[in-house]
């Protein structure tokens, strides 16, 4: 008689990556290095799919102006996210999505909103790990701290933020 056996998922389906990445170029006058990080933990399952991805990078521009002065230029950016859906479906989810970020280069202290989310997936969700074509849509409230006074005379500020975006 034939045996079946059934695998058990350690994972129970999470599937993480981490990514590091940087480089430089110059010459006498000028230097330019930049640095990325990326961390992310995805798990999709038949009713729940729950996305959590945290970025980090940072750059900078060193411009020799004479013997004496050297112009230096440094960016740095953080973005913290998660998207938690509730699967309606094959190919319909809703549920929320949490963004906290902070970017020198846009003056952002820290931002921070929730906001609720709907996902339609051209593709069953079953067929998830294999292809997908969907599209996500969210508003809702964000908090913006900024490092330095806006050219609106503003250091914090609550804004109306939406997203759509297909991947």
């Amino acid at each position: 008689s034939a045996q079946t056996t059934t695998k058990t998922d350690k994972w129970k389906a999470w599937v993480f990556n981490l990514n590091a990445s940087g480089y430089t170029f110059g010459e006498e006058t000028y230097k330019y290095y930049n640095l990325n990080g990326r961390f992310s933990a995805n798990r999709i399952t038949e009713k729940w799919k729950t996305q959590i991805s945290a970025r980090e990078n940072y750059s900078q521009d060193e411009n020799q102006i004479d013997s004496v002065t050297k112009a230096i230029i440094i960016r740095r950016n953080y973005n913290f996210n998660v998207l938690q859906v509730r699967s309606l479906g094959s190919h319909l989810s809703v549920g929320l999505r949490a963004d906290a970020s902070s970017s020198s280069y846009e003056n952002t202290k820290r931002a921070i909103s929730v906001s609720p989310a709907v996902e339609y997936n051209f593709y069953p969700y079953a067929q998830s790990t294999r292809r997908q074509f969907k599209f996500e849509y969210s508003i809702g409230i964000a908090d913006y701290q900024y490092s330095d006074t806006t050219i609106y005379d503003k250091l914090a500020e609550s804004l109306l933020r939406h997203r759509l975006a297909g991947y």
